[in-house]
């Protein structure tokens, strides 16, 4: 299995509770008649959504976030057609009229899946290092992390990679462009500019379920991770107007960590924590995690160099110390399927507005 839930699933009359493992089991019994399903898109145009054909269409994205300006295009291009979204991060995106957005959470699931793949630890593991950062593309929001740690903690203290894949233009390099001093006089110092890559994490095989195994240094080692998400921001300029993102976006950045015991610093969309948290997890890891809830992008990333900075006075074996009650809760709340139902629970209390649609 290369994904943790089946890539564009398309079709009308699909076996609800079949398809993408069951994630859609609970609408089963709904009416959806004359109705054309496109689940877990990858990309909109690795689609074809026949909407000359269907006036009413449910669009899902789970493993892959969707471009929200490409998405709302096409969702006013086709003003005659109904659309049902559904996908893991609350829907805070203004969508157009013909839109509802729902939340349906597949995290449960992906974590199932990749604890067939790769286990779940047994214990609290000692480490011998505090912190761990791994990063494949080059992006404004790990660019800013890994630049933090190298100059803030020594090599012996961290397990750091720098692939600095970069596609397309890199938007912070711009000269014009505005960030906060604290995160320009790192992240454009020549120090970090000149860093050649670093590559000891690459894996033969690539897939995202390939890529969730945490049986690595970085997880294995180092008592802190920092997720490094695949999304980052949680607003966007759009249409000349600042937009909010829906999120949070999770990927196997997230579940490397929980599936490992280890307490992480989520360097991803604001409220990662909290929507965590309210599934059962426990986040009581000595850190101090208010950033989480911050919209605004750059207040969130400087408050997450608050939060690194607690690190730097910290030994390894204290941060254990600190987390080994809410990670070995995490544990086993994921191990029990707590998490799970609770993740199922929260579809289904979403089933009655579906059917209104």
């Amino acid at each position: 299995m290369q994904d943790y839930i089946d890539q564009n699933v398309t079709g009308t009359g699909i076996d609800l509770a079949q398809v993408c493992h069951g994630l859609y089991s609970s609408l089963a019994n709904l009416s959806w008649t004359n109705t054309w399903f496109a689940l877990n898109v990858q990309r909109l145009n690795q689609v074809k959504i026949p909407t000359d054909q269907f006036k009413k269409i449910v669009i899902s994205y789970h493993t892959e976030y969707f471009n929200t300006y490409e998405l709302c295009n096409f969702f006013v291009e086709n003003a005659d057609c109904k659309f049902l979204l559904l996908h893991d991060g609350v829907p805070e995106t203004f969508w157009p009229s013909n839109v509802t957005g729902v939340q349906w959470i597949s995290w449960g699931q992906q974590l199932d899946v990749a604890i067939a793949a790769h286990g779940i630890s047994n214990s609290i593991m000692p480490a011998i290092k505090i912190i761990s950062s791994l990063s494949n593309r080059h992006e404004f929001h790990k660019a800013a992390v890994t630049a933090f740690v190298q100059k803030n903690f020594v090599p012996d203290q961290y397990v750091l990679s720098w692939h600095d894949t970069r596609w397309g233009d890199i938007y912070y390099l711009d000269p014009v462009f505005f960030m906060p001093s604290e995160i320009q006089d790192l992240v454009l110092n020549s120090t970090f500019q000149n860093q050649p890559p670093i590559k000891f994490d690459m894996i033969s095989i690539q897939s995202p379920v390939a890529n969730g195994n945490w049986h690595h240094p970085a997880y294995e080692q180092c008592a802190v991770n920092l997720t490094n998400e695949s999304v980052y921001n949680s607003s966007a300029w759009i249409d000349q107007k600042s937009t909010p993102l829906s999120g949070p976006y999770f990927t196997e950045k997230t579940w490397k960590p929980l599936l490992a015991g280890r307490p992480f610093v989520p360097v991803g969309q604001k409220n990662s924590i909290s929507s965590l948290a309210q599934l059962g997890l426990s986040f009581d890891w000595g850190l101090d995690l208010e950033f989480d809830h911050m919209i605004e992008d750059f207040d969130r990333m400087l408050g997450i160099y608050r939060c690194l900075e607690q690190l730097m006075n910290r030994s390894p074996t204290d941060m254990i110390s600190l987390s080994r009650d809410s990670c070995k809760h995490n544990l086993e709340w994921i191990r029990s399927g707590n998490f799970r139902r609770n993740c199922d629970t929260k579809n289904l209390s979403q089933v009655e507005r579906i059917s209104q649609w």
